[in-house]
């Protein structure tokens, strides 16, 4: 068997692969948000005013938090502190803000270069620390790239590299804490640095703290080697938990206080201390599914190379060599599904996915290298899926609203192919809606403004041709990538002495897309009735209350869903329930809906949605609509499946208050479902 051939120039093909990821995410801006200007603020506080509080900024965000007089980023500091020279060198670099359009113009372009900085420059290292890992356990550079580029290009760390979430940076520094930590079985110098890395992950995103106890266990091994390099670990780790808690001091008044825990708006300091603490309670089953498989935010349902990452994993762990970086891995990727199914926010809110889940994305995509040895074909096609499903996110709009059901197929593929591109139209200064002297950046041609862009679009290109440059620039790295690593004229790694062979990586893909879908149907009902016979109305609704409060109840309702008093800007309740049906035979669904906002008020603010089988079918604006009470609605459509999920909703829309009364907090209730085959 031959070796595979070695690295032409690996310094080169590490650049080139930095510089084609940083490129890609450089490509896109995406405009304000509340996350982001909330960072974007503390970075001009501190440059601006020398000061913490963000007193002279906070309107433009509701991310924020307060103590006294004087308002504060919610935020772990991180991004906000290491902003603060970079804001400094662009204002600097430009003509003083005189008036607001200037300083508008200052603060996108402020945005834009924290962003490609703190956000791309930060996934790109990430993708390069995937292919030295992924090389060093495979031996195979094209499949190393593979893995690097399907992590880069084709998992949510592509749109979350366009926007300034603290993520990207928590995600490049927890990695590389682990990837120093396995490159020092002596406890040298790196186990210190990867202790700074991993506290520096800490203040950039607080979650990250649980995982430096994977990271721990991991320096700890066996033997005084092991304990050394724990506690060389903890050194490294010293000054930056001394900088957040001197932090957190002049913040909030306590070392031990965070900014969740002085949220300004009074309804969310009021369902943040009432959902369990800092919003954590316990892990959910059920939110775990809603994670990993939904359509709402399915992390392998939108990114499915990140199957092979795991079927990389089975793979890699038989290899001597690669046990260690495969238990840490695995030991990553269960805390933060843990973490994230126990928080009440678990689905991020304004994001393509649950963004808190990224920081366990390399841990995935690095062991995809095993496959790629044997199946580069396959691992291939499917990581072009992934790249294609990241690429409409990313270009249209990786923040869509948390109250969309089903995020892809309802808005953003809609919008890629009719070429409505950077649809984000949050100002990063005025916050949303902008006042009549904003400016937007790009005007499109169906007039609408907004701030986010492309480059294409700033170089005059419209629609999809405003992509053409990214592709061009894909095909040129990629092609430089192909001659600095030729295709190896290795076969397979062999497996280790003892071990039974390579698995069929094909089949076993296709049987875990198939037991995905059993288990998205298990405990739906099984049975379809023939034509005209109605189904009688069960059990087996699932709810998504808002509030914790109990003893709230419709008479005669089958399912309810409370909403909070008041229940708080862009909130959310639901109830919803999978269905059997027919495939193909056209189907009426019928039930009764309950509006329990018994007083008329504005128009906007409070809406009630109807999804069927994942699509936007009815609406209407209770708090508009003075009238009250149960209301038929009927839907008909031809299920392509044998399952349907029929959802309903009430989501809290804009900032103003809904007014009028929420009778008895029962935002979301309904009865009497039916389901009739009208068609045989």
């Amino acid at each position: 068997m031959l070796e595979p051939l070695p690295l032409r120039r690996p310094r080169a093909s590490q650049a080139l692969l930095f510089v084609m990821l940083l490129g890609s995410y450089a490509y896109f801006f995406q405009g304000g948000g509340w996350n982001e200007s909330s960072r974007l603020d503390l970075a001009r506080a501190i440059s601006e005013r020398r000061t913490l509080a963000i007193d002279a900024y906070h309107l433009n965000t509701f991310d924020k938090s307060r103590r006294g007089d004087h308002f504060y980023s919610d935020k772990a500091p991180g991004i906000g502190v290491l902003g603060a020279p970079i804001h400094a060198v662009v204002r600097a670099l430009r003509a003083p803000a005189t008036d607001r359009q200037a300083e508008h113009g200052l603060v996108v372009a402020s945005l834009y270069v924290m962003t490609v900085i703190l956000s791309g420059a930060a996934t790109a290292g990430t993708g390069v620390l995937v292919f030295r890992l992924a090389l060093r356990n495979s031996g195979d550079a094209r499949a190393a790239l593979i893995a690097a580029l399907g992590y880069g290009l084709g998992t949510l760390a592509f749109p979350i590299a366009t926007v300034l979430f603290s993520h990207a940076l928590a995600t490049f520094l927890i990695f590389l804490a682990a990837c120093w930590l396995m490159e020092d079985p002596e406890g040298g110098w790196r186990s210190v640095a990867a202790g700074l890395a991993g506290a520096l992950a800490v203040v950039c995103e607080y979650p990250a703290l649980p995982a430096l106890g994977v990271l721990a266990l991991a320096a700890l091994g066996r033997g005084k080697t092991g304990r050394r390099r724990l506690a060389r670990f903890a050194i490294g780790g010293a000054a930056p938990a001394l900088v957040l808690l001197v932090y957190l001091a002049i913040a909030f008044g306590n070392p031990f206080r965070v900014g969740y825990q002085m949220l300004a708006d009074p309804a969310s300091a009021q369902s943040m201390a009432t959902a369990g603490f800092i919003g954590m309670s316990w892990p959910s089953v059920g939110v775990m599914g809603k994670l990993l498989f939904s359509n709402y935010r399915g992390l392998f349902y939108y990114c499915p190379v990140l199957l092979l990452g795991v079927l990389g994993m089975l793979w890699a762990a038989r290899c001597g060599p690669a046990r260690r970086p495969v238990l840490v891995s695995l030991g990553m990727g269960v805390y933060f599904v843990l973490f994230v199914s126990s928080y009440a926010w678990w689905e991020g809110g304004s994001s393509f996915g649950s963004r808190h889940l990224a920081p366990m994305l390399p841990f995935l995509c690095w062991p995809m290298a095993f496959i790629a040895v044997h199946v580069g074909w396959l691992v291939g096609a499917v990581a072009t899926i992934s790249t294609l499903i990241a690429l409409v996110i990313t270009s249209v709009q990786p923040k869509p609203a948390s109250h969309l059901h089903n995020p892809f197929f309802d808005e953003l593929l809609p919008a890629f192919r009719d070429g409505k591109l950077a649809r984000n139209n949050v100002c990063p200064l005025y916050s949303d809606p902008a006042p009549p002297e904003h400016r937007a950046v790009v005007v499109d041609a169906d007039g609408e403004a907004h701030d986010a862009w492309n480059i294409g679009q700033r170089l005059g290109l419209a629609g999809l041709g405003s992509l053409l440059p990214l592709l061009v620039f894909w095909g040129l790295a990629g092609a430089g990538l192909a001659w600095l690593e030729p295709a190896s004229r290795a076969g397979p790694r062999a497996p280790p002495s003892g071990s039974v062979g390579p698995p069929v990586f094909p089949e076993g893909l296709a049987a875990i897309t198939l037991a995905l879908g059993l288990g998205s149907a298990f405990g739906c009902g099984s049975g379809t009735p023939p034509p005209g016979t109605p189904t009688a109305p069960s059990a087996g609704w699932l709810v998504g209350d808002n509030c914790t409060e109990t003893g709230r109840a419709v008479v005669d309702a089958d399912a309810v869903a409370r909403m909070a008093d008041p229940p708080g800007v862009r909130a959310c309740a639901f109830v919803g329930r999978w269905i059997a049906v027919r495939p193909g035979a056209r189907t009426k669904i019928t039930l009764e809906v309950h509006d329990p906002f018994a007083d008329a008020g504005p128009k906007g603010v409070v809406e009630q949605r109807l999804y069927v089988d994942g699509r936007y079918v009815w609406s209407r604006d209770v708090a508009a609509d003075a009238a009250s009470g149960w209301m038929p609605v009927t839907h008909e459509l031809t299920p392509r499946w044998p399952i349907v999920q029929v959802r309903l909703e009430v989501a809290t829309l804009g900032m103003a208050d809904p007014g009028g009364a929420w009778g008895s907090h029962t935002a979301s209730a309904v009865r009497g479902l039916t389901v009739t085959n009208v068609s045989p």
